[in-house]
């Protein structure tokens, strides 16, 4: 039966929301069990009785009104990862690498492309092969590495890689002098191409770009010196598919300088840069695109590694991109924790302060003290804007350079890094955590097969360093490595395989989603009416805060729980089942079941069942239901949810009374270091349904670098959908719509995250306890892929969020999402989120 025809349920399938208690807010079994959706499912079913959603249903049929402008953008086949080099044959070799960290095979699908865009043959194992075919194992690796060609001119290309899944890639870079290498530098892919770059540069930097775009690209070049002065400019225009690299100091025509580049570009490149000022020693330079463009105001950048004395140097750099001049503190510890002193210039110091002017540089390297003990630590910067800040280290045989890696710095803390590794490979890590950090590692090979595990303790300020195979027992292997801490730590990889030359490895803690989650209704109807027993809670949830794994993580980065009464908040109500307007269920004890496993705690104000008590709330006081949804937060440590569901005639002016009054006591924080500063909002399944609410969300709340709201949820449908009816809907979101005459713009993917259910009714769903099978895995590609059309200029939603009826759903989720968590990396706790 078609969805539009069905006469129970259809309608918000195709335009709803998802969920509530029931009216009469007890439960109300349906013969199928389902006794939650009822409500809902009455609604839809009056719904459809009404003449403006009969015609707009009997519009989509026959006008197509389902598509947006263009056409609907369903899940792309593959996500495209990007190598904007290559470099073969002379004394060149080109290693292209691809760790897959997930439960599935994974097949890739590399094609290298020449200088001018045709398909570039290259050696690997004696053939010549312009494009090659790698099924990379679960939990395996697949590794290419073109054929030493000596006698023959060095060829130059750039190559994209088509993957049915995600997985870590990465180039090597090697260069030899016969059988020696000399030098190397390892880059990670990109995805997807930028318009800008912004990077450490000096005359001596070589940049590589492809353009992958269908049009020619104009690419504008601009130097700059310490203070952000431009000192030379030079455009050049990329026809689509075609590659160059160049030295700045010949392409710019200067002789000498040291500051930044910026590379602009009409339409999205790729690039990478590398450092070359004690050539031939190489390292790659941080990637310098935007990160999302991160908003203004302190940000916090973790080094997790220092060698100084001895035979090593560290050279801290930052670069300031932005407009205004930007200091950064920065503190040195030691392997135990206590301040380190470090020379720099003859001086002595624990703590830096560099003040980086608008466009400029800032750039510190320890002092040569060859006779002197290495030292070892980790340390902290503490910027008041953001920066691009890197470590580079360099090892020295005496005043000549051996061999050297530039590492980006890490903007926060995760709790799982995945990236290549062998016996030689060298970890380093650090604890800037509370709490003691317990550290798994664990070694694969490239079937995926565990080689060997080790652990260790590392106490609160503490750092360490290790080879691999020393570590763990291990003679010889090559693979990946899996590092896993509950606490957050900052960590990084080295290889090592053709040392004294070494290399960077890509961090491995990139994640494919910032947000996944879960909406907890409780074993109530969603009322938290009653105290739980903390046991019985356990029994149940256990799988949010283990994902079952063994790694100790949680399933979930985030636990919304569901409903508060908007009545109730406003009043402070305290009766049987309500303490100053919060259920009593949802207690310190809930709350801190979670966050001591890094997971954050929202409370969702309202539901289905609460939109008259939405409305009243809103119409008597809004500023004093703003001001107290804030103060509960606070005390709490919980983040809100606005869930209002009024979808014929909301109150806008009294909700942005209550978000204004909720901002006042809560001020937005794009760091994510105080949980009461997270304030979402609900908005429909797609764009058909809470018209109105979608457009004022959309367009005042979710837009700009400082909104009012973090971010949306695009939340489930009566019923789960199909994969391409769910991507119709968060597609919609980003397309913007049109809808009986009311314009709701595009919203940037960064600022929403898209809903699926773990069951309907007594059903229990794939995203449950079958990954494989599940939604979150078949339109995976679609969100991580998802382009801004008009808002935004990051591709990619901000992630899932799961409704879960914990009276009706299984005592365990871990074969779905706790799978699904694994698989893309979750970071925990929950990271600063992406602003653009």
């Amino acid at each position: 039966m078609d969805k539009c025809m069905s006469p129970a349920g259809g309608i918000a399938m195709l335009y709803g929301h998802r969920r509530g208690q029931q009216p009469n807010e007890h439960p109300v079994e349906s013969e199928s069990g389902d006794d939650l959706q009822t409500a809902e499912r009455a609604r839809a079913a009056v719904a459809l009785g009404t003449g403006s959603f009969r015609v707009r249903c009997l519009c989509r049929i026959l006008c197509g009104l389902l598509l947006a402008p263009g056409g609907i953008a369903h899940a792309q086949a593959a996500l495209t990862y990007y190598f904007a080099h290559i470099a073969s044959a002379g004394g060149w070799r080109t290693t292209f690498t691809y760790v897959n960290q997930t439960t599935l095979p994974v097949t890739c699908n590399t094609s290298f492309y020449s200088d001018t865009g045709n398909p570039l043959t290259l050696p690997f194992n004696g053939s010549l092969l312009s494009s090659a075919s790698d099924t990379v194992a679960a939990g395996g690796l697949a590794r290419r590495q073109t054929d030493a060609q000596p006698s023959q001119p060095v060829v130059t290309g750039w190559a994209s890689a088509s993957c049915n899944g995600p997985v870590k890639a990465s180039a090597l870079f090697r260069l030899y002098s016969g059988n020696v290498a000399l030098a190397e530098a390892s880059v990670p892919a990109m995805t997807p191409p930028a318009s800008q770059f912004v990077t450490y540069a000096d005359q001596s930097t070589g940049v590589a770009y492809a353009n992958p775009s269908a049009s020619s690209a104009m690419v504008t070049f601009t130097a700059r010196d310490q203070t952000g002065t431009v000192i030379a400019t030079r455009n050049i225009n990329v026809p689509a598919g075609s590659h160059s690299s160049q030295n700045l100091g010949p392409l710019f025509g200067l002789s000498s300088f040291q500051g930044s580049v910026t590379i602009s570009a009409s339409a999205p490149i790729v690039s990478l840069s590398l450092n070359a000022e004690a050539a031939p020693i190489i390292s790659s330079l941080p990637p310098g695109q935007p990160d999302g463009a991160p908003a203004a105001g302190p940000q916090v950048y973790y080094f997790a590694h220092i060698a100084a004395a001895g035979n090593w140097r560290t050279t801290f750099t930052y670069v300031n991109a932005s407009a205004g001049a930007v200091t950064c503190d920065t503190s040195f510890y030691s392997d135990s924790g206590i301040p380190l002193l470090l020379s720099f210039n003859g001086s002595q110091l624990s703590s830096t302060n560099d003040t980086i002017p608008a466009g400029g540089i800032a750039r510190r390297e320890t002092d040569a003290q060859a006779s002197l003990s290495v030292v070892t630590g980790w340390a902290t910067a503490k910027c008041t804007g953001p920066v691009k800040a890197s470590a580079l280290f360099r090892d020295y045989n005496g005043s000549v350079p051996q061999g050297e890696a530039s590492v980006i710095a890490a903007t926060s803390p995760a709790s799982q890094f995945v990236t290549y590794a062998d016996q030689t490979t060298g970890v380093a890590y650090a604890n800037p955590s509370p709490g003691s950090a317990v550290i798994s590692f664990t070694a694969r090979n490239g079937s995926g097969s565990v080689m060997g595990t080790g652990s260790l303790t590392l106490a609160p300020g503490a750092h360490g360093q290790a080879n691999l195979g020393p570590l763990l027992g291990i003679s010889s292997f090559q693979g990946s490595v899996t590092i896993t801490s509950l606490e957050p730590i900052i960590s990084l990889s080295l290889n090592a395989e053709a040392f004294p030359s070494f290399s960077s490895l890509p961090p491995g803690d990139a994640a494919s989603f910032q947000v996944y989650g879960v909406w907890d209704c409780g074993n109530d109807s969603c009322n938290w009416a009653t105290v739980r027993d903390m046991t019985q809670f356990d029994s149940v949830n256990h799988w949010m805060i283990d994902r079952g794994d063994g790694s100790g993580l949680p399933s979930v980065n985030l636990v919304v729980l569901s409903f508060v009464q908007p009545t109730k908040l406003l009043n402070l109500t305290n009766d049987s089942e309500t303490v100053n307007g919060i259920p009593i269920g949802m207690n310190s004890a809930i709350v801190s079941y979670f966050t001591g496993h890094n997971v954050r705690v929202m409370l969702a104000v309202g539901g289905a069942t609460y939109v008259s008590d939405w409305d009243q709330a809103l119409s008597t006081n809004a500023t004093q239901l703003g001001i107290n949804a804030a103060n509960a937060a606070g005390a709490m440590g919980v983040g809100i949810e606005i869930d209002y569901e009024n979808n014929t005639n909301p109150n806008l002016t009294a909700l942005q009374e209550f978000i204004t009054a909720y901002r006042s006591v809560s001020p937005s924080d794009s760091t994510g270091t105080n949980p009461a500063a997270l304030l979402t909002i609900d908005l429909a399944a797609g764009d058909q349904y809470l018209v109105a609410l979608c457009s004022k969300a959309t367009s005042d709340w979710l837009t700009g670098s400082n909104p009012s709201l973090d971010f949306a949820n695009a939340t489930v449908p009566n019923g789960q959908p199909v994969a391409s009816d769910a991507e119709t809907n968060w597609q919609q979101h980003a397309a913007g719509e049109t809808v009986a005459g009311v314009a709701v713009p595009p919203l940037p993917p960064a600022r929403f995250t898209g809903a699926v259910r773990l069951e309907v009714g007594s059903t229990v769903e794939p995203e449950c306890n079958n990954f494989t099978a599940s939604l979150q895995n078949s339109t995976a590609i679609f969100a991580q892929t998802l382009a801004p059309n008009g808002a935004g200029i990051t591709s990619g939603m901000l992630g899932y969020m799961f409704w879960e009826v914990e009276a009706q759903a299984p005592a365990t989720c871990e074969g779905g999402v706790g799978t699904g968590a694994n698989n893309y990396n979750l970071p925990i706790p929950m990271p600063p989120l992406r602003q653009q």
